[in-house]
């Protein structure tokens, strides 16, 4: 019985880390090799090397690419303001319009990216780490489940083509005897009728003689 894992699949998961929630995207198409494709938030591009390791320990083929996002939580919201810090940006802000009123005003998320406006609580990044690569196992065990899932479904069409393949050698191999008599019968006739041919013209020009 023919076994096989399909090199194509998808399959996507999400999970909790110290620093919000994760959502990896795994999706691959046939390649003879291992082709790695990462496609991650700046914000967890540390983890890409201990990531990349991860995928070419678990996967060999395939030309694989993988998202991977992170939506933070309110425990990931800044902690404090720096109100004098903010209080400044933003006459800051109020000056450039006066002078360029088409000038479009900073986003909220904008502002607490700015140094010094917010403070947040660091995130141990092992920790992160830890849980980003669990999540990441989690979205792997289904990926490689789908593609073993796909592969059963072509295994099951190759074996019945392979069971009729079969079914007709055997039938054809059970007729051997017959076929062989059929041609030796047929040889056998033409010998003799050649032979046949031959005695005639013989005699036909021993007479003329």
């Amino acid at each position: 019985m023919l076994s096989i894992a399909s090199m194509t699949g998808y399959f996507a998961a999400d999970g909790m880390t110290p620093a919000g929630t994760v959502t990896v995207e795994c999706r691959s198409v046939n390649s003879r090799f291992l082709d790695l494709t990462l496609r991650l938030d700046d914000t967890l591009r540390f983890a890409e090397p201990a990531i990349r390791e991860r995928l070419q320990k678990r996967l060999t083929r395939g030309k694989v690419e993988v998202r991977m996002s992170l939506s933070a939580d309110e425990s990931a919201l800044p902690a404090q303001i720096n109100e004098s810090a903010l209080k400044r940006l933003l006459e800051l802000q109020s000056a450039v319009l006066r002078h360029s009123p088409e000038a479009a005003e900073l986003s909220v998320s904008e502002i607490l990216e700015m140094p010094g406006i917010a403070h947040t609580a660091q995130t141990d990044k092992d920790e992160l780490l830890q849980a980003v690569l669990a999540v990441l196992d989690k979205t792997l065990d289904g990926f490689i489940a789908a593609r073993e899932r796909e592969g059963a479904a072509l295994a099951k069409v190759i074996n019945g083509y392979m069971d009729k393949m079969t079914s007709v050698v055997e039938e054809v191999r059970a007729a051997i005897p017959q076929i062989l008599a059929q041609l030796q019968a047929k040889l056998a006739a033409r010998l003799e009728d050649a032979l046949s041919q031959t005695l005639t013209q013989q005699g036909t020009l021993t007479k003329e003689e």
